[in-house]
């Protein structure tokens, strides 16, 4: 690819704002991106700034993880009030399942809270920061 304003000479990359080539003369970096000299470089600073905004995580790794625990410890206790329930009030062996049934889902959704919570604890926050 030739550079646009130097069609001479052999371009070194394109401008981030406006996809022109750019020769070394006419090229100014721009954080990591290249840019026209004197016509794209504060668009192109604007576009950097969009794209680095883009990429920050709304919620970071640990929070979403402690979170998520929290959660599975509300359904649960959702779960152990329903057994409970069922195997107190329910005369019918059908009752007796569904409360067995809502035992074992609450200790399933315990060891995913305990698990999920280890794992929370296991990211540095160093690591963290950086994503």
């Amino acid at each position: 690819m030739q550079c646009f304003y130097h069609p001479s000479v052999l371009s070194i990359g394109t401008c981030k704002y406006c996809q022109k080539g750019l020769c070394k003369k006419c090229a100014r970096t721009i954080g990591e991106a290249l840019s026209c000299k004197g016509a794209c470089e504060k668009r192109v600073a604007v576009l950097n700034e969009a794209v680095a905004e883009e990429e920050k995580p709304e919620i970071d790794a640990r929070t979403a993880l402690r979170r998520n625990a929290i959660l599975y410890l509300v359904y649960a206790g959702l779960f152990l009030l329903g057994a409970g329930g069922s195997l107190t009030l329910s005369q019918s062996e059908a009752g007796k399942v569904a409360g067995y049934v809502c035992l074992g889902s609450a200790a399933a959704l315990l060891c995913g809270a305990a698990y999920t919570w280890s794992t929370a604890r296991r990211i540095p926050p160093e690591v963290d920061r950086e994503t």
